[in-house]
């Protein structure tokens, strides 16, 4: 009796967009429940403030009230989540690729660990160590850039 396969999204290797659907969801659909609920939280908590209050009583219209007062602070916790998830995204994805068959640090560092090869091994270590780094840094930025307490917080300075 023969299998039958639908054949909508190919499973591996390299090629076109259609390749990296299912490698990209694997990846972030067990990310994606949190953040909603991060950023729902997070709204919710902004909706109660006091600003949000004196902003509705000095008649400004909802969308104003919703992008200028709400998203901004709101966000804050899904920019804060966002640092170790990406070092999570990073290291998973070492296992989505070879699960997949898809080129990438990943392959480069488990070849490397299956040959001995430390020399390979500690770059791509140094360079998964290095994003990881950066991403956290731009996060810092962004949480000082949304978060105008943190900016007049910092340096010391009073």
């Amino acid at each position: 009796r023969r299998q039958r396969t639908l054949n909508w999204i190919p499973s591996g290797k390299t090629g076109g967009f259609m390749h990296y659907v299912l490698p990209t969801m694997v990846l972030g659909t067990g990310l994606l429940g949190r953040i909603v609920r991060l950023s729902r939280a997070g709204a919710l908590e902004a909706l109660r403030s006091n600003y949000v209050r004196t902003a509705r009583a000095k008649g400004l219209p909802a969308h104003v009230i919703l992008f200028r007062h709400v998203l901004k602070p709101g966000i804050l916790p899904v920019v804060t989540y966002m640092g170790p998830v990406t070092a999570a995204i990073l290291t998973g994805s070492l296992i989505i690729e070879q699960a997949f068959s898809l080129p990438g640090l990943g392959r480069q560092f488990v070849t490397a660990a299956i040959d001995r090869d430390y020399t390979l091994l500690m770059g791509t270590t140094v360079i998964l160590l290095l994003t990881v780094i950066l991403l956290n840094f731009i996060v810092d930025l962004a949480y000082s850039w949304l978060d105008p307490r943190i900016r007049r917080a910092g340096g010391g300075r009073s």
